[in-house]
């Protein structure tokens, strides 16, 4: 779990997490993470909230020095197989609307954008919402 953690602060350092707060968070039988290694080492996650008929991803990231490595894609892929096994049909995320590398992927992998959220960060930057549907 440190590996995970490692990974996290290097994909967001603009966020904290403890390893107390994401036993926490796993707690929540609606939240899970996947984690794709490479060679013993954590190198791509996708933080998930789980409900009977729709999947969010509440955060996604890959190591900076493995980024354009097919990792998320992998991960995504997994996760839209998974959603196939559950019956599920939506997989939403939102994105900062200034991540442009990030709405490119997420749209190649058939995200259609479905809304926005006006001023949403604190530095006031829009998020955009997406969703895909299987």
């Amino acid at each position: 779990m440190l590996s995970f953690l490692d990974l996290y602060k290097s994909c967001f350092a603009n966020k904290s997490i403890t390893h107390e707060g994401l036993v926490q968070k796993l707690r929540n039988n609606q939240q899970k993470i996947y984690v794709l290694h490479d060679q013993n080492r954590a190198v791509s996650f996708v933080w998930l909230l789980i409900q009977p008929d729709i999947y969010e991803i509440l955060d996604i990231g890959t190591d900076p020095q493995m980024r354009r490595t097919s990792h998320a894609r992998s991960l995504l892929e997994f996760v839209k197989q998974e959603m196939k096994q559950n019956a599920c049909q939506n997989l939403l995320l939102e994105v900062r609307q200034d991540n442009a590398i990030a709405i490119i992927f997420y749209e190649s992998e058939g995200f259609i954008l479905s809304g926005r959220r006006q001023s949403y960060y604190a530095d006031g930057c829009d998020a955009l919402l997406y969703n895909y549907k299987s």
